[in-house]
């Protein structure tokens, strides 16, 4: 039995060298190894160059209907790299399940991206294809893709986004779209933009955009009627002046989708902003970054105007809100924000600051205290009515901070809307710049402040003791992964197609 086990592991892997045929690598003995395949399906790799070209193309017109995986790398000195790419694009390749073509120095200033468009004439039909990567290339096929489900496109510069909705209009059966790092395209001649068709993709369930221009994004994502979308990510998106506003990033698909979680991070005085939307069957992030605006009026009216608009907020019941700049910035957006939000009944606050300072940022903790104090005792008209749990996330927890939130928790009580918890909570990453600090300081006595008596159960860190185990409230974290993420969210589909 051992014997026999022995004799098949060494008949596999000799019989891998038949199936896996690296043209780089085997060089003239390629062809060898494919004779000796004895028709098997193929898993061919190879870089075009001026040296390989012909040979890589001979190889796969001839072996076409064997292939199920290709992967091309594109050098940067092949002349005619279009026609190239388009005669072996062109080879009818019925076995293919995942293709992957990309330009060598994909992502470099100097290599630009190319589309290569199949010639509708052409024979080439993949119906079994299910996963196609593009780097610095985008191919757009003359016919569909009908198993197409993941498709990653990296380095598209330069490259109109139309012709990113001609490729996604031949795959109907999509369901993870991928695209990475592409400047803002602009069209030479300046033409009047072209009102373009809606693409219908009825199984997409997840998108991940990263790195764009948000008029790129605004181009893709407004022009998709995706009803299974549930999934969406847009990191690193870029706006310059003028871009951002009235500019919608998401599909109108979306609009009609609940929200439940809520959570918003304001990075300096509107340079960037962090979102996270959550719900039943939605997870919407986006992390913009506001560059070039030679003023904060376009960034700060997108916050207060445009963003609350992107989904309704009305059933918001969890808010979580993170700001660098109190009181103005944070404490202004916050209250605007609270005032579309009524079924809030639970509020996460917290004061971001650099781990890397050495500078204390007490006026800044009492600013948010201050903050929360106005949206506590709001009457005209009343935020968060349904409020219950009040967690507040800081680096310190100066004197007088209890004292200030303390009249405005007795008002809400004495209003009929008590709060029944109050969780001040010490930011872990402070702890090895404050912890030397922290040991030689009285631990503070917060009983005499009066926030006791005015809420059913309150907790705050003590200094001494933060970071050590059994410290953390396990119950009210049990469902957070990280600032705005939780474990019963919807998550991303998964694959093995290639990894981030």
């Amino acid at each position: 039995m051992l014997v026999c086990h022995k004799w098949y592991a060494i008949g596999s892997q000799a019989a891998s060298l038949w199936m896996d045929i690296d043209c780089a690598r085997h060089g003239a003995f390629a062809p060898v190894l494919l004779t000796r395949s004895l028709g098997a399906p193929i898993r061919l790799c190879g870089l075009l160059n001026p040296q390989t070209d012909n040979m890589l193309s001979a190889v796969v017109a001839d072996n076409g209907p064997r292939v199920c995986e290709l992967d091309l790398w594109v050098g940067s000195k092949l002349s005619h790299t279009t026609s190239i790419l388009q005669s072996i694009l062109a080879v009818d390749m019925p076995r293919l399940r995942i293709l992957s073509v990309s330009r060598l120095g994909s992502g470099s200033a100097n290599v630009n991206g190319l589309t290569v468009v199949a010639d509708p004439d052409a024979p080439a039909r993949f119906p079994a294809l299910e996963a196609m990567l593009l780097g610095s290339f985008l191919f757009v096929p003359a016919h569909a893709l009908p198993q197409l489900t993941h498709l990653h496109l990296a380095w598209l510069d330069d490259i109109d986004p139309s012709r990113i909705l001609d490729l996604l209009r031949n795959t109907p059966a999509l369901q993870v779209l991928d695209v990475i790092q592409s400047s803002e395209y602009t069209s030479p001649q300046q033409p009047v933009k072209p009102r373009w068709a809606s693409v219908f993709l009825p199984r997409l369930h997840s998108v991940y955009l990263w790195s764009l221009a948000s008029t790129t994004v605004h181009a893709l994502m407004t022009h998709l009627e995706a009803p299974s979308l549930a999934s969406v990510r847009l990191e690193s998106i870029r706006a310059k002046s003028g871009a951002l506003v009235s500019t919608p990033l998401i599909p109108d698909t979306l609009a009609a989708r609940t929200v439940t979680r809520l959570a918003f991070d304001l990075n300096g005085v509107f340079s960037s902003f962090c979102a996270a939307f959550h719900g039943p069957d939605l997870s919407l992030s986006m992390d913009i970054k506001a560059s070039g605006m030679q003023d904060t009026a376009q960034a700060s009216r997108w916050a207060f105007d445009d963003f609350p608009a992107i989904l309704s907020l009305s059933g918001v019941d969890e808010l979580h809100f993170q700001a660098h700049v109190w009181p103005d910035a944070g404490a202004d957006l916050l209250l605007h924000l609270a005032a579309r939000m009524p079924a809030v009944s639970t509020l996460v606050v917290k004061h971001s600051r650099s781990t890397s300072t050495g500078d204390d940022d007490t006026e800044g903790l009492m600013d948010l205290a201050r903050a929360v104090v106005a949206l506590l005792s709001s009457d005209d008209p009343v935020l968060f009515p349904s409020l219950a749990h009040l967690e507040l996330i800081v680096g310190d927890i100066p004197e007088g901070f209890c004292e200030i939130l303390a009249p405005a928790l007795a008002q809400r009580a004495l209003d009929g809307r008590r709060l029944r918890k109050l969780r001040v909570r010490l930011d872990y990453a402070y702890q090895a710049r404050l912890a030397m600090r922290w040991m030689f300081e009285a631990e503070p006595d917060y009983s005499g402040t009066g926030v006791y008596e005015h809420v059913d159960s309150v907790k705050i860190d003590k200094k001494k003791s933060i970071g050590r185990a059994g410290d953390e409230d396990g119950e009210e974290l049990s469902n957070m992964v990280g600032w705005g993420e939780w474990r019963d969210s919807v998550q991303p589909a998964r694959h093995e197609y290639w990894y981030r």
